[in-house]
């Protein structure tokens, strides 16, 4: 396509090819996804004494993701990790959560998410379901 423009300083612009350098900027980003792999998850649970009794007052579970995610448009991935109660920190492929336990031996479930993100508006998420 050739299209000719008139402009006061310029005089005569002539643009080539205009319709195929704005659908070549144009192309779409594709999510990431996350490849099956198994998680692994260690517990440690802190303990007080309620009437000389030990009871649960904390779980801290250390999860590990064996496999991540894999961007299609090789885009390099960064993990965000959050949790429906207590508080979580996570680098990469791990991350710690301490779970809330509202009453020694109450504990309730949780489910932690990890987010794989490209950076270009990507993004893809696993839940991890804890009863």
């Amino acid at each position: 396509m050739i299209r000719i423009l008139r402009t006061p300083t310029l005089g005569i612009v002539v643009l080539l090819g205009v319709t195929a350098i704005a659908a070549a900027a144009v192309s779409a980003n594709r999510p990431p996804k996350f490849l099956p792999g198994s998680v692994t998850v260690t517990w440690s649970n802190d303990y007080d004494i309620v009437y000389g009794v030990p009871k649960i007052t904390a779980q801290t579970a250390k999860i590990k993701l064996a496999r991540g995610a894999t961007d299609p448009d090789g885009h390099r991935l960064t993990y965000r990790w959050t949790a429906t109660n207590g508080k979580i920190s996570g680098r990469g492929l791990r991350a710690t959560w301490v779970r809330v336990v509202p009453a020694p031996d109450q504990i309730k479930p949780g489910v932690v998410t990890v987010t794989a993100l490209d950076g270009h508006g990507g993004r893809a998420q696993r839940k991890i379901v804890f009863k």
